[in-house]
C-alpha cells in the first residue's frame, strides 16, 4: 500500500487530495495546525504541525519518519494570501511571516523530511508543492506571497538538482475555491483589482475543479522522476493529460520551470 503525508490536511485543497489518495487505497497520513484535530484514527495518523514554529516542524516530521519511513507521497497544502496591501503600507513582521510560511519553512520542512529519511534508489518518493502567480507579472499589493512562491518554485529545481533519488514537483493550480480567498475579500480595496475578480468567480462560481488536482497527482506518480523533477507544472495551463506532453518536456525542459515561456 503506498503512502503519503498531505501538509495542511485541514485545507480545503488538503483535504480533497486526502479523500482521493484514500479512496485510490492509499494510506494517508496528515498535518494540522490544530492541536485538537491530532491523534490516529483507522484511516489517518494526524499530527500537530505549526508552519511558523521550526521545532513544532521538527517535532512532526521526526514522528512521521518514524511512524512512516517508506513513504511515497508528500504534498505541501500551506498558504496565506496576508498580509494584503503595497509593501510600504503593511506590517513588516506580518509581511515576514507570510514568507516564513509560503517559502523559508516550507524548504525546512522539507530538508527536515530528507535529512531523516533513508532515500533508497529503488523507491520513488515525491515532493509536492504548489505555486502561485507572479512569475511572468506583477501581482500588485501581494508581495509577500508572490516572492514566497516564486522562491519555492525555484527551490524545487535546486532540490532536484541536488537529490536525485525523490522527485520534486510544483504545481500552479490557479483559481481553486478555498478559504483562501477570503483574505482577499476581506483586504478590500486594499487588494486593487483582485478583489473585484475574486468578487466575480466567487458570484459567478468561475474556479477550477480540485478534483483535478488529484488527477494531476495520479499522472504524476506514473512518471519517471527524471521526466518531472524541478519542474513547475500548470494545472489549468498544461496539456499533461495529452500523450505526447511527456516528450515536450524532454524538448523544452525550461518551458516547465520558473523561466516557463510563453
Amino acid at each position: 500500500m503506498p503512502k503519503a503525508l498531505i501538509v495542511g490536511n485541514d485545507s480545503e485543497i488538503g483535504t480533497v487530495v486526502a479523500d482521493s489518495l484514500r479512496s485510490s487505497n492509499w494510506k494517508v497520513y496528515a498535518t494540522t495546525r490544530r492541536e485538537y484535530f491530532a491523534g490516529s484514527s483507522l484511516e489517518t495518523n494526524v499530527y500537530f504541525c505549526n508552519l511558523l514554529d521550526k521545532e513544532s516542524i521538527s517535532l512532526a516530521t521526526s514522528t512521521f519518519v518514524e511512524d512512516c519511513p517508506d513513504w511515497n507521497l508528500i504534498v505541501l497544502s500551506v498558504g496565506a494570501l496576508s498580509p494584503i496591501g503595497k509593501i510600504i503600507d503593511t506590517n513588516f513582521d506580518d509581511w515576514e511571516k507570510c514568507i516564513q510560511l509560503n517559502f523559508l519553512n516550507q524548504v525546512f520542512f522539507i530538508r527536515e523530511i530528507l535529512r531523516k529519511t533513508n532515500l533508497v534508489p529503488d523507491q520513488k518518493r515525491t515532493i509536492l508543492t504548489f505555486a502561485g502567480s507572479g512569475t511572468n507579472s506583477a501581482p500588485i499589493n501581494f508581495s509577500a506571497y508572490t516572492l514566497a512562491k516564486i522562491g519555492l518554485i525555484k527551490a524545487t529545481e535546486l532540490l532536484a538538482a541536488e537529490y536525485q533519488g525523490c522527485a520534486f514537483v510544483s504545481l500552479g493550480t490557479g483559481w481553486i475555491k478555498s478559504a483562501i480567498h477570503n483574505q482577499t475579500l476581506e483586504a478590500g480595496d486594499s487588494a486593487g483589482s483582485a478583489y473585484q475578480e475574486t468578487i466575480r468567480r466567487m458570484r459567478e462560481g468561475d474556479f477550477g475543479d480540485p478534483n483535478l488536482i488529484c488527477e494531476f497527482i495520479s499522472w504524476m506518480n506514473c512518471q519517471p522522476i527524471h521526466s518531472i523533477s524541478g519542474l513547475n507544472f500548470a494545472l489549468q495551463g498544461d496539456d499533461w493529460k495529452a500523450p505526447t506532453f511527456v516528450d515536450r518536456i524532454s524538448e523544452m525542459p525550461n518551458n516547465f520551470k520558473l523561466r516557463r515561456l510563453g
